[in-house]
């Protein structure tokens, strides 16, 4: 079973829809990206929780929740209006109830927030945060 994996891919591909509709580069995990310093761009992390027994017995599923973190970087000093436009797309884009599915795995999404701007070395970042659950095989 891989449902590390499977659960962030599922995640990882709705993104990719989103990015390739809306013209986003996405700094991926562990690729190398070199952003242009006027384009606006998504770098995801998935941040799980602790798996947890959610049935009785040896063969009970497991739960796996955690947060799916979009972060989107946009040129510093660019309205923060215009960034805070991005997160809100993102966060419909990431509809609560959503089902996504990958290798048999379905991931569950739930609401989705954003959190407090920052500058950093001739970015502004505003992190969104998606919550999601699956349940999964027991191991």
């Amino acid at each position: 079973m891989s449902a590390f994996k499977d659960l962030s891919i599922a995640l990882n591909q709705k993104l990719q829809a989103y990015s390739t509709a809306n013209s986003r580069s996405v700094a991926w995990e562990n690729v190398e990206f070199n952003p242009a310093t006027s384009t606006m761009y998504l770098r995801p992390t998935v941040l799980p929780a602790a798996s947890v027994q959610a049935g009785l017995g040896s063969t009970g599923q497991e739960l796996h929740q955690g947060i799916f973190q979009i972060d989107v970087f946009a040129k510093i000093d660019e309205s923060k209006s215009i960034t805070l436009a991005e997160a809100d797309a993102i966060a419909d884009y990431f509809a609560r109830g959503t089902t996504l599915t990958y290798n048999g795995v379905n991931v569950r999404l739930g609401t989705a927030s954003n959190g407090s701007g920052i500058r950093d070395s001739g970015w502004f970042i505003v992190p969104v945060f998606i919550n999601y659950l699956s349940f999964t095989q027991a191991r």
